[in-house]
């Protein structure tokens, strides 16, 4: 998420916008200032700059957010991500609900604009215009299985058998078509 950092949007166009804490954590971020060990222990606020979790020297912001051991293993890491997969698979079911309880599309024939310059109306070209159907209007059966670790979903096997799990697969049986999502949430 690209956030703009001038004072204009700051004060004024980030109101309804994100949260005061996670402004400040991002700006924090951003310029590595944030409140870590190694930043406390420069700042003269700590004597020691070990990771309180860990014990590693030079705990700096991405050690905190990517590489502790033991954030690793108590699944803090995996937890970020559901929690932003979450946020991403809503609107995608939403979606997904509406269009399942619609009649599915088809191309559709188009009509050409007729413009009129200073000398007439130009004709219509003989060329037959079609628009295609988004993808997901196309079907009407569409399903989704997303993968958390509060509750892992394999891969429809009848689709291709496989133990390897995609963080979101959608897909049509009558269609034939899957689309895949793969989240990856790294140092932001």
């Amino acid at each position: 998420m690209q956030l703009d950092t001038g004072w204009q949007s700051l004060l004024y166009t980030l109101s309804p916008g994100p949260s005061t804490e996670l402004t400040k954590f991002h700006l924090n971020a951003i310029h590595d200032v944030a409140s870590t060990p190694s930043n406390l222990q420069l700042w003269n606020y700590s004597s020691t700059n070990n990771c309180p979790l860990c014990g590693r020297q030079q705990c700096n912001l991405k050690h905190i957010l990517t590489c502790c051991p033991v954030s690793l293993k108590q699944g803090r890491y995996n937890w970020r991500h559901d929690q932003v997969l979450r946020v991403i698979v809503q609107p995608i079911a939403e979606k997904l609900k509406e269009v399942n309880s619609s009649i599915p599309k088809t191309e559709e024939k188009m009509e050409w604009r007729k413009f009129v310059s200073g000398k007439g109306i130009y004709q219509k070209p003989e060329v037959q215009l079609t628009g295609k159907p988004h993808l997901l209007e196309e079907g009407n059966d569409w399903k989704m299985v997303f993968d958390e670790d509060e509750r892992t979903r394999q891969f429809p096997q009848h689709i291709v058998n496989t133990a390897l799990r995609p963080d979101v697969v959608i897909y049509s049986n009558t269609l034939r078509k899957v689309i895949l999502i793969e989240l990856t949430c790294g140092n932001e």
